[in-house]
């Protein structure tokens, strides 16, 4: 009989390896493109509660295919990139935002979102306020979100 610790490290290595692909998933998952990205989503929620256990590629990995198999899909752009923000990668919690802003261009959250870590991230005040005066435009986007661009950019 296993003991905890040794069904602990199994379930270690196994959480720590990237999906096989957005392609395989989606056969595996009997052509569903859906039921495949809810997959990789749980997998990847799943990874990040054990974040001991997993690499941050992989992570990175999990919800890029969950974003790509459902580009409609708020959940998975918007969580995803802030579990890879609290994991330090930035390059990726980036990466999902920007695939977040193309496939929800009339969500506001998703370019206030970019803005601010470009802010904080980037040392780019200039494409902070873009991001943040883009926000700005879209229907449910704040005024504030304008006056922050400005004063970015150095306006008074």
């Amino acid at each position: 009989m296993a003991t905890h610790t040794q069904i602990r490290a199994q379930r270690a290595s196994r959480a720590a390896e990237p999906p096989p692909g957005p392609a395989a998933l989606q056969i595996v998952a009997l052509g569903s493109r859906s039921t495949a990205a809810s997959f990789a989503w749980m997998r990847a929620v799943l990874a990040y509660g054990h974040r001991g256990d997993v690499a941050p590629e992989a992570l990175s990995e999990w919800i890029t295919a969950s974003t790509e198999l459902d580009p409609t899909w708020i959940p998975p752009h918007a969580y995803g990139a802030l579990m890879l923000a609290s994991i330090g990668d930035i390059e990726g919690h980036e990466r999902i935002l920007r695939t977040g802003v193309a496939a929800h261009p009339e969500d506001p959250w998703f370019p206030v979102a970019l803005g601010m870590s470009r802010l904080l991230h980037s040392d780019d005040p200039r494409d902070a306020a873009a991001w943040l005066e883009l926000a700005s435009t879209l229907e449910g986007g704040d005024a504030i979100y304008a006056r922050a661009a400005d004063r970015l950019r150095g306006a008074p």
